[in-house]
């Protein structure tokens, strides 16, 4: 009675059909071997059989999280020497900015397991460029929308500038409102996961001579210092010398 609930969105040869339901498992697999579909997206769980497509409502829905590359496309390290566009350039984007990608999976796993207490967590692969994380407890799935809005505003840091995701644009990007100078908890304890990853950057890839990254970093610190780290790294062309300077200014933060 659970599964054939649940709506199942299958895509085929560019066509996508919506409201698919399976009496059983059996039914599920024997359809998914005959029609060998290219995509499948997973559903809520309806009052319902979704097929119905009548007065649905939606009973419950695993609360789901979509990492993509396009989103790091702003603070991925450039290299004039990639394509421009097409199939190439999408692979070469999600090559640079698939570390970072796995940096927030540890950080989100850790906030979601350690402030909410959620125990079923299922990271995987989109199936393209990018990875989706399933919570399944049953209070995750039973969430409205604006908790789970405000979960997700949690965890955000960072607010994209004008251009949004994936624009290539830093312009406008800034601290979201909830963080502070005195850092919340959460942020002091997931700081050692992002600062061994970002180090390595720093030390292995010249992440400071990036300009673009340059002025992201800039953007998104107070007013009040940013000309102070601006003259720091004016001083110092080389990418250690400015982050340790950088990471000087803001030893309070931490």
């Amino acid at each position: 009675a659970y599964l054939n609930r649940r709506e199942f969105s299958i895509s085929k040869d560019s066509i996508y059909t919506r409201f698919n339901t399976f009496a059983s498992e059996d039914a599920f697999k024997r359809e998914i071997m005959r029609r060998c579909p290219d995509k499948i997206d997973i559903g809520a769980v309806y009052t319902m059989p979704p097929s119905a497509r009548f007065d649905l409502v939606a009973a419950e829905k695993e609360l789901v999280f979509d990492i993509d590359a396009t989103d790091y496309a702003d603070v991925a390290i450039t290299d004039d020497s990639l394509p421009s566009g097409g199939g190439a350039a999408s692979c070469m984007l999600t090559a640079k900015t698939w570390p970072l990608m796995a940096v927030a999976v540890k950080v989100i796993d850790d906030i979601l397991r350690t402030d909410f207490g959620f125990q079923h967590i299922l990271w995987v692969f989109s199936g393209r460029r990018g990875v989706h994380c399933w919570v399944c407890d049953e209070r995750a799935r039973h969430l409205t929308y604006q908790a789970r809005s405000g979960i997700a505003d949690f965890i955000q840091v960072v607010i994209a500038g004008k251009g949004g995701s994936g624009s290539g644009s830093t312009h406008d990007s800034r601290l979201h409102p909830n963080v502070k100078p005195t850092l919340h908890p959460t942020l002091l304890r997931v700081y050692p996961i992002l600062l061994a990853y970002f180090e390595s950057l720093v030390f292995n890839h010249n992440l400071f001579l990036d300009t673009r990254i340059v002025e992201l970093a800039l953007s998104i610190i107070p007013p009040e210092t940013k000309n102070l780290v601006r003259e720091f790294f004016d001083k110092h062309p080389d990418s250690v010398r400015r982050w340790v300077d950088y990471k000087a200014t803001f030893i309070d933060w931490k």
